[in-house]
């Protein structure tokens, strides 16, 4: 088995890029608990990376809610190494 995690980083959530073949949308009602969710609980888990590609794989909704609610924090960051195609959807 091939271990595609390649580390851990902190980056500013402004410079993460949502991928544009992301099929999931969520609706309002569900960005809304979300919000409450990071206001309450904060970050207890990392979105995720493809380094090639230099978009996100996981965390759209979080990434765009923390834009809304702290633009300057830095959430972790699960990076990892995998082509394009090999990236699920």
């Amino acid at each position: 088995m091939q271990n595609r995690i390649i580390g851990l980083d902190y980056i500013p959530a402004n410079q993460l890029l949502a991928n544009p073949n992301n099929p999931r949308r969520h609706p309002a009602n569900q960005r809304e608990a979300l919000r409450g969710s990071l206001e309450t609980l904060g970050w207890y888990d990392a979105v995720i990376l493809n380094r090639q590609t230099g978009y996100l794989i996981a965390g759209h909704a979080r990434i765009e809610t923390n834009l809304t609610v702290d633009a300057d924090h830095t959430p972790p960051v699960l990076v990892l190494e995998t082509r394009p195609q090999q990236q699920a959807k």
